[in-house]
């Protein structure tokens, strides 16, 4: 059980980190907060593929899945951050732009981890 924890919170750590790191490369004053949406659609792809690749195998390693896809996608994906930017808007009354980013995210985001399965299946099969 520690095991299986540690790897969840070194993954995690990386994943939060490099979110944080890339908010602030978007910067954080625009309308789209289009650091929080690239950091949720590239989680999306990234365990798609990951959820893909570690179907293919009974033997698959289970503290590499924890780090990568509980983990570091986990860390790095942003539902509680989604949620507040969301609210934000409703607060300032950009109710359009609120179902809009809601939306987009959403949408997008599915499509991520569509890209993802199908690239590994690409790649692995």
């Amino acid at each position: 059980m520690f095991k299986a924890a540690l790897f969840v919170f070194i993954g995690g750590g990386i994943g939060s980190t490099l979110r944080y790191a890339l908010s602030i490369a978007f910067g954080t004053d625009q309308p789209w907060h289009l650091g929080t949406l690239a950091a949720n659609v590239l989680g999306c792809f990234i365990l798609g593929y990951l959820s893909h690749y570690f179907s293919l195998s009974d033997t698959a390693n289970q503290s590499l899945y924890l780090l990568l896809a509980t983990g570091f996608c986990g860390g790095f994906t942003t539902f509680s951050t989604f949620s507040l930017e969301g609210f934000a808007l409703i607060d300032k009354s950009k109710i359009l732009l609120f179902f809009l980013y809601v939306l987009v995210s959403i949408s997008i985001g599915i499509l991520g981890i569509i890209a993802g399965q199908w690239i590994s299946k690409i790649i692995h099969t």
